[in-house]
């Protein structure tokens, strides 16, 4: 499933594939009462998917849905969950039972936060409180766990006055469902984050050099390779320079 962001009106399409080609599903769109943001977020299970997204009042909302056996989506009810202003992504506990919403610059302060959702047995979401803030002026991009789904790696642009810093901060998940900074809080990344994903014990952050500086926009960036230690602590492991203009996303595909 892909979606397109339109002002006012986002639509989110499903297609099925077929020996590599792709067909509309029998509900070829699904209108959504958002600014939608980022990508669609599915459940372990493959039950449910969750969408972020901005009002037009101030703060923002999580559309949730179901998944029919056909690939189509219907609205859970309800069919939204309040959240902060600039939501921008959804991620998804390997367990299927918590689902974190990442937000940008929610306060006077421009702080990131990190705020956990529990999902329900109907696939709802409701907040659990424990909120994390990121610092002023870090702006979250994307977020992953690690295989175990006891630790969290946030990618994130720090703003300057004439640069974005992009890094990946590490935490560890407590019992009780709350983020834990771990030590070094983050590492850096070669240019202006853009995506990450990771693969088994490795994790991978995409940087374009045109995000991390002010002007000029410099052409390429670079894919930062990190390994996942058995404590979920990141250690760098090499950089391999991405020719394309402004790298925008990245795919890992792996071989079976």
């Amino acid at each position: 499933m892909q979606h397109h962001r339109h002002l006012g009106w986002p639509v989110s399409h499903g297609f099925k594939v077929a020996i590599g080609t792709l067909a509309s599903l029998a509900q070829a769109y699904l209108n959504v009462s958002v600014s939608a943001w980022g990508p669609l977020a599915i459940d372990p299970s493959g039950r449910y998917a969750y969408l972020p997204g901005a009002t037009s009042a101030p703060g923002g909302l999580v559309s949730q849905f179901s998944i029919n056996s056909d690939g189509t989506l219907t609205p859970l009810t309800p069919a939204t969950v309040a959240a902060t202003q600039g939501a921008v992504a959804v991620t998804i506990s390997p367990s299927g039972q918590t689902a974190y919403v990442i937000s940008t610059c929610i306060d006077t302060a421009c702080d990131g936060q990190i705020e956990p959702y529990t999902i329900g047995a109907n696939g709802t979401l409701t907040p659990t409180g424990a909120v994390t803030l990121t610092g002023a002026h870090v702006n979250p991009v994307d977020m992953v766990t690690d295989g175990s789904g006891s630790n969290v790696f946030l990618l994130a642009n720090a703003m300057g006055v004439d640069t974005n810093a992009g890094a990946v901060y590490q935490y560890a998940i407590d019992s009780m469902g709350r983020l834990v900074a771990d030590t070094p809080a983050s590492l850096t990344v070669a240019s202006g984050a853009v995506a990450e994903s990771t693969n088994g014990s490795n994790l991978y952050a995409l940087s374009a050099n045109a995000i991390g500086f002010a002007s000029g926009l410099p052409p390429g960036g670079h894919i930062d390779h990190y390994a996942i230690g058995s404590g979920g602590l990141l250690t760098a492991v090499g950089t391999t320079t991405v020719a394309a203009s402004l790298p925008t996303s990245m795919t890992l595909v792996v071989a079976h």
